[in-house]
């Protein structure tokens, strides 16, 4: 099935607002298991569609870098359009994550009940100007036994400039030291 850019757009942009009407300013950081539930789809969600965003451009790039040069120069003309929409999908996962870790407390797999919780995906995807606010946050979560050590230094490397090879883990979600070539 062929989704257009704008259909896709659209469809982010519904859902997002749905989410974030869902909005409650108390904090509390036990779930009972209808929140967990209800994270669990949220975050589901979120990273869903930070990752179809992501595909989509990279099918869109494959297809016309690929094509002959009047299909490539309608590709070069509109990538600021397409890079602008995955950009702003970032922004609004980033608010929601945001929002949800400042009353839930960062939802990680084990809070969440899941093999592996795709949260920290969000904010490796974050754009700049949040940096700061994330920083304070994972730094408290992870004090707050919320947020594992690898899932702070991975958004760390994304904060810091992505500099060096991102952070990996094991199995089990430990991070797993890299050896150094000297």
């Amino acid at each position: 099935m062929k989704i257009s850019p704008l259909s896709f757009f659209l469809s982010v942009f519904f859902l997002l607002i749905c989410l974030m009407s869902c909005h409650v300013s108390s904090k509390h950081y036990e779930l009972n298991e209808d929140e967990r539930i209800r994270l669990k789809a949220s975050i589901d969600s979120l990273y869903d569609i930070d990752q179809k965003s992501r595909e989509l451009l990279s099918r869109i790039t494959k297809k016309y870098t690929s094509s002959d040069e009047q299909n490539k120069l309608l590709l070069k003309k509109n990538m600021a359009s397409f890079v602008g929409l995955m950009r702003l999908n970032d922004s609004l996962n980033t608010l929601k994550l945001l929002e949800i870790t400042k009353k839930y407390g960062f939802p990680n797999h084990k809070r969440l009940g899941v093999y592996k919780s795709k949260a920290y995906l969000i904010f490796v995807h974050s754009p700049r100007y949040f940096f700061s606010d994330i920083e304070e946050l994972i730094e408290f979560e992870y004090k707050n036994n919320r947020m594992s050590y690898y899932e702070r230094a991975y958004i760390t490397w994304h904060i810091k400039g992505r500099l060096g090879s991102p952070p990996i883990a094991d199995e089990k979600g430990n991070l797993i030291k890299r050896k150094t070539i000297k």
